[in-house]
């Protein structure tokens, strides 16, 4: 899916003020078609404080490698907001040194998992986004998959991601939170996932890009934007992932139950 939204800034002391901006049209130019973004709302509650916050949505698009693309917004007001990228074009992107045969727990690793990965049949650098989470759902609503991130450490110049061990412990126990009966849990696996970015998001995401890990810190946002008409960041990127299996043994111990493998 492909997600937008707009917002509008107020001056000091009239920050109370909704900041989104409905009733906007918003088309997606592609070199065959133009495709135009449905509208919705997310109701969010955090102790004890209601919001909504409005956003723009694309359900019937996969974006292919090498596209142009260009965007346009019309608000309610007659403003017109535009944009245009292209996206992440490549050969294929492989992990190094066997990640992809990975399982957890390995008893023949230390305690720290990395991956490492190269790019073949690009002609240019690109910016990457690593993530590593583990995937389940709750017996009953099996349709709904929940994903659970691991925070780890992005080591830019090489290319590699490194999880701890005692990360990936601390995520697992952290599913159950608010859960008492925990063998409702279906643990499906872990999932290493590398975005590819194109030139607008790789310098917005390069900038503020730290360790990611519980002591980073960030004191504020860069001013980058490439909206002609307003402020914001329109870009694309490449998704590549690679399953790691999670054991049985490791999963029932802490009293999950193991997701059916496809075609049990």
């Amino acid at each position: 899916m492909q997600f937008a939204t707009i917002k509008k800034s107020y001056p000091p002391g009239e920050e109370n003020q909704s900041s989104d901006i409905q009733n906007a049209i918003i088309r997606l130019i592609l070199p065959d078609t133009t495709l135009i973004f449905k509208d919705s709302v997310l109701s969010e509650s955090h102790t004890g404080n209601s919001s909504v916050n409005s956003f723009y949505y694309l359900d019937n698009y996969r974006l292919t490698k090498n596209t142009e693309i260009e965007i346009e917004a019309l608000l309610p007001e007659g403003t017109v907001l535009t944009s245009e990228t292209k996206s992440p074009y490549y050969y294929t992107l492989k992990l190094l040194s066997g990640g992809e045969l990975m399982i957890i727990p390995d008893e023949n690793s230390s305690d720290l998992y990395f991956f490492n990965w190269d790019m073949f049949g690009n002609y240019v650098s690109f910016i990457f986004g690593p993530s590593f989470y583990i995937s389940y759902f709750i017996s009953g609503n099996e349709e709904i998959i929940h994903y659970k991130k691991v925070t780890g450490k992005h080591v830019q110049q090489l290319n590699r991601y490194e999880v701890p061990m005692g990360f990936i412990e601390k995520a697992m126990q952290d599913i159950s939170i608010g859960i008492d009966d925990k063998a409702i849990i279906n643990i499906i696996g872990a999932c290493f996932e590398v975005k590819v970015y194109d030139t607008a998001l790789g310098i917005y995401a390069n900038s503020i890009q730290t360790f990611e890990d519980e002591f980073s810190v960030r004191i504020s946002e860069p001013n980058i934007s490439n909206i002609n008409g307003g402020f914001g960041i329109f870009g694309s990127y490449i998704s590549e992932k690679f399953d790691i299996e999670i054991t049985s043994n490791y999963i029932s111990s802490f009293g999950y139950t193991p997701a059916p493998k496809p075609g049990e």
